[in-house]
């Protein structure tokens, strides 16, 4: 783990995971509202308080602790895949599984959540489903569970990464294959009307979208390809809400920006 200092673009290393009881490969942190840093990693839920102190607060046998985000309770919140749940954590340490996914409602939750402006978490599982390509689902902070959408491989196959929302309750995601060329998707998912409608087909020279969308300052979404391009080494691409795509920059494997983007 490392913090970089601003000014003088010095790293630091804080904590040197050693693949015991704290796991390994940790993901995205999030600093709560007690100050200290949340993170997962391959198999550990850790605290890094701002001295460097690390404690470990819960494991999980296996691996795939999703990154967790803060809800509007105080309390943390995240997906396990190996356990094919979700759970919350709360800043004293204490893991409560709030579901369990059997294979018709989702298999492997991926990404984060999303908690939507109607207080509820949101998110995607990559598999299972009934039509075995991934799905949708909604779960309250109290651990109600809703199956939303199940993937059908026209309208998208292995959602991957996180949901983003709009101002106006659209959930914008991706999936890495499915679609009518067969190379992912850009979905929006509509929290009033519960209805999912698919904006772009990735066909191929530009697609295999793995990283989560981010929503600019411009109103658009932008994201990365891992293939596509005229080099088959990842694009930058960006969407409007309506639909319109424009690929952005395409990466050749020897600029500074490197290739395969994720």
């Amino acid at each position: 783990m490392t913090s970089v200092l601003s000014q003088a673009q010095d790293f630091t290393t804080l904590y040197n995971f050693t693949g015991a009881d704290d796991g390994a490969y940790p993901s995205t942190l999030v600093q709560a509202t007690d100050g200290n840093l949340y993170g997962t990693d391959y198999s550990a839920i850790f605290r890094m308080t701002p001295g460097g102190e690390v404690s470990v607060l819960d494991t999980l046998p296996g691996y795939g602790f999703g990154p967790l985000i803060q809800a509007s309770d105080g309390n943390l919140y995240g997906v396990a895949s190996s356990g094919d749940s979700v759970i919350r954590v709360t800043l004293d340490g204490t893991m409560t599984t709030l579901h369990t996914f059997q294979f018709d409602e989702g298999s492997k939750p991926v990404g984060a959540l999303v908690q939507a402006s109607d207080g509820n978490l949101y998110g995607a599982t990559e598999f299972g489903g009934a039509n075995y390509d991934g799905t949708l689902f909604e779960v309250s902070l109290s651990g109600d569970f809703t199956l939303l959408h199940s993937f059908a491989g026209d309208d998208g196959e292995w959602p991957f990464g996180n949901l983003v929302e709009d101002t106006s309750g659209n959930l914008y995601g991706v999936s890495t294959l499915g679609g009518s060329g067969g190379g992912g998707v850009v979905f929006v998912w509509n929290i009033r009307t519960r209805t999912l409608t698919k904006l772009h087909d990735f066909i191929g020279d530009d697609g295999a979208p793995y990283a989560s969308l981010i929503r600019s300052s411009d109103g658009n979404l932008y994201g990365t390809t891992y293939a596509g391009g005229p080099n088959v080494k990842g694009t930058i691409y960006s969407i409007t809400p309506a639909g319109r795509f424009q690929t952005v920059h395409s990466f050749d494997g020897v600029e500074a920006a490197c290739h395969k983007p994720r």
